[in-house]
C-alpha cells in the first residue's frame, strides 16, 4: 500500500510541475493598401507591443517603428471590441485593385482569425456594428502615420 501511495505522490509531483501552457495572444492589425505605387502601411497591436510599418512600392523604401502599448490604449481598443459582431462583418471590397485604396482590419485571438477590408468606415452600413473598434484602431494608426 505504501507504494502505491508513493508513486500517487510522485504522479501528482510531475503534473504539478509541467509547464503552464500559454494562453495564445491577443492581436489586433489595421492597415491600408494602396493600388498602383500607392504603398501600404500596418499597425499590429498587442497588449505588450504596437509596430507600425510602412512599405513605399515603387521606390522599395521601408519604415518601421514599434512602442510598448499604453494599457489606456489598450483598454480602449478591447472595450470597443465584440468579438461576436466583428465576426458577422463579411466585407472584402478591392478598390486597390483599381488605383484606389483600402482599410483591412485583422483579428486573432486564439484559435479565432478573421479579417475585412473596405473603402472607408463611411462606406458600408455593414461596418456599422464594428464602427466604434475600427475607429479606434484607425486614430490609434494614424497617431503613427503622423510622427
Amino acid at each position: 500500500m505504501r507504494f502505491n501511495n508513493f508513486l500517487i505522490l510522485i504522479l501528482a509531483f510531475v503534473v504539478s510541475c509541467e509547464p503552464e501552457k500559454e494562453k495564445p495572444e491577443m492581436e489586433m492589425t489595421i492597415g491600408t493598401v494602396c493600388g498602383w505605387c500607392g504603398g501600404t502601411d500596418s499597425l499590429v497591436i498587442t497588449k505588450e507591443e504596437m509596430v507600425y510599418a510602412v512599405e513605399a512600392i515603387c521606390d522599395r523604401s521601408e519604415y518601421k517603428t514599434s512602442k510598448p502599448t499604453p494599457d489606456s490604449v489598450w483598454s480602449r481598443i478591447v472595450g470597443s471590441y465584440d468579438q461576436t459582431k466583428f465576426s458577422k462583418v463579411n466585407i472584402h471590397t478591392c478598390n486597390f485593385c483599381a488605383d484606389g485604396c483600402d482599410t483591412w482590419v485583422r483579428v486573432k485571438n486564439g484559435t479565432f482569425v478573421h479579417e475585412i477590408r473596405f473603402g472607408g468606415i463611411q462606406d458600408s452600413a455593414i461596418l456599422k456594428p464594428v464602427n466604434e473598434f475600427v475607429e479606434t484602431l484607425v486614430n490609434e494608426k494614424i497617431k503613427f502615420s503622423t510622427h
